[in-house]
């Protein structure tokens, strides 16, 4: 007796992004690159850090975290628009 498990082929989706979207993450994606590295120069520059300096840096990194959430937004927003628009 064979004992085989069932092989299930779930179909595959593509995950394709308008144009508008991608312009907007790259954009996005870019200007919160240099953010990081602008925060990270700053960083260097003053170590040895205390732990109030540490505490004002780790708040920095915010920023970048809701520059990225607002990006991904915008450009979800323009991807389901420009598919509603461009069937």
């Amino acid at each position: 007796m064979n004992m085989r498990k069932k092989e299930y082929n779930l179909p595959k989706t593509k995950f394709n992004l308008s144009r508008p979207a991608r312009i907007i993450l790259l954009c996005g994606a870019l200007l919160t690159l240099l953010n990081l590295l602008g925060i990270l120069h700053t960083v260097m520059a003053h170590a040895p850090l205390t732990e109030a300096a540490a505490v004002y840096y780790g708040g920095m990194l915010e920023y970048p975290i809701a520059a990225l959430m607002i990006t991904i937004g915008g450009a979800a927003l323009a991807d389901i628009a420009y598919k509603r628009d461009h069937p």
